[in-house]
């Protein structure tokens, strides 16, 4: 991490790298966000890799928190995404423990703070010169943090911490504005090369209808007609008109 290019490419000659695109990061992530609609109407962005889901209302109805968590590991794996996901009664709790890699379901308020106290500093969202500044002090964990004066922590990183911290562990509320899904959906895929067999764009299509399935899921509605729509490098695109006798969104 933190290489340059030539750098990485001097010591592996193979390296196969890819320039960032963050419209279409951008883009992939209110994909997901629209299908994991399905699952609950509370769904926030959290640019630039991830989601936050209220779904304490959806417990019941969607058979608990291990359907749930099983539903969208299963729907990630198949429109292609690998994620990290946790639960916790605050949104920035889960957020928290997701980026330092800690799978955990936290069901009590009052279990938060042990959750969150051995997390390295490095989960929290702070820039390079703060993380510097903890280091300098001795400040590791979340823990450590917890442990300091707040006014001394405040001066020394700024208030904006603090309210993070504070938001994680409820002291501070959370305004969270929720994702609302467009009226129309649309979702491409960018192929890794060039495919001439029917079973690599079933592969891919796949893909897409998983997104299509959760969005439609999300809206409580179906669908009995759309296109697929399959671009060549050197010819007009196919467009494939797909109707259904009824509309529906399996």
């Amino acid at each position: 991490p933190g290489m340059s290019v030539s750098a990485a490419c001097a010591l592996a000659p193979n390296l196969n790298y890819r320039q960032r695109d963050s419209k279409t990061e951008a883009a992939a992530l209110e994909q997901i966000a629209a299908w994991a609609g399905q699952f609950t109407p509370g769904v926030s962005l959290q640019p630039p890799a991830g989601l936050l889901l209220e779904i304490e209302g959806s417990l019941r109805l969607l058979g608990g928190i291990g359907k749930i968590f099983e539903s969208i590991r299963r729907g990630a794996s198949e429109m292609g995404y690998t994620l990290r996901f946790a639960c916790a009664p605050t949104a920035s709790a889960a957020w928290l423990l997701a980026r330092a890699g800690s799978e955990k379901i936290v069901t009590g308020k009052r279990a938060i703070e042990a959750e969150l106290s051995p997390l390295p500093v490095a989960a929290l969202d702070c820039d390079a010169q703060t993380l510097e500044t903890l280091s300098a002090i001795g400040a590791r964990t979340i823990g450590d943090l917890l442990r300091l004066p707040r006014d001394g922590l405040a001066r020394r990183c700024g208030q904006r911490l603090l309210d993070q911290l504070d938001r994680a562990l409820k002291t501070l509320p959370e305004a969270r504005e929720f994702y609302s899904p467009p009226p129309r959906f649309e979702a491409a895929l960018e192929l890794g090369a060039d495919v001439t067999g029917a079973e690599a764009l079933l592969f891919a299509a796949k893909r897409l209808v998983t997104q299509l399935t959760g969005y439609l899921a999300g809206r409580c509605g179906g669908v009995q007609r759309f296109d697929l729509v399959l671009m060549h490098e050197d010819i007009a695109a196919t467009v494939l008109d797909i109707r259904l006798v009824t509309p529906t969104r399996e």
